[in-house]
């Protein structure tokens, strides 16, 4: 298995990207796990609208939306005669209950890992987002274009008074 990681990153030699060596390494676990790998935003955030500890806690839930297993765990008894058969019936009643509270786990692992595929979706979008950079741009180009209309104006002025 560990050859087939080796195997699936190239290494050209030169400085290695750590962030990405360990998305791969997280997508390899996932599938070796068999789950889905879930995206995950980017360490840095690059958004203006939101803080970084928003990133911060897309990453955490990025890690635990899948992590909802429920084991059987009974407690041994110590009755005499009748123990045996107690603890034997409590554990058969716990392993249906198990079964049960998994089998709802599973559903709402499938919920999370969409909500948080949205999630990231929707932060991805925010970041990509250019429109703060555009109306930077816009409000430099209003700038330019009023500067220019003051220096007309100026020498508009200028032309009249001489006349």
């Amino acid at each position: 298995m560990e050859a087939e990681l080796i195997e699936s990153v190239p290494y050209e030699g030169g400085p290695v990207d750590i962030e990405v060596l360990m998305e791969q390494i997280r997508d390899y676990l996932a599938k070796k796990q068999g789950g889905a790998s879930v995206r995950r935003p980017l360490r840095t955030p690059s958004s203006r609208f939101l803080n970084p500890e928003t990133y911060d806690e897309l990453e955490q839930a990025n890690q635990t939306y899948d992590k909802l297993y429920v084991v059987s765990y009974v407690t041994p008894v110590k009755i005499p005669l009748f123990g045996a058969f107690w603890q034997k019936l409590r554990g058969a009643l716990h392993s249906i209950a198990v079964f049960y509270v998994n089998r709802l786990a599973e559903a709402q692992m499938r919920f999370n890992g969409s909500a948080v595929g949205v999630l990231n979706e929707i932060v991805w979008g925010l970041d990509a987002d250019q429109t703060p950079n555009r109306v930077a741009e816009l409000e430099r180009r209003v700038e330019a274009l009023e500067k220019q209309i003051r220096t007309f104006a100026d020498r508009t002025d200028t032309a009249t008074t001489e006349a």
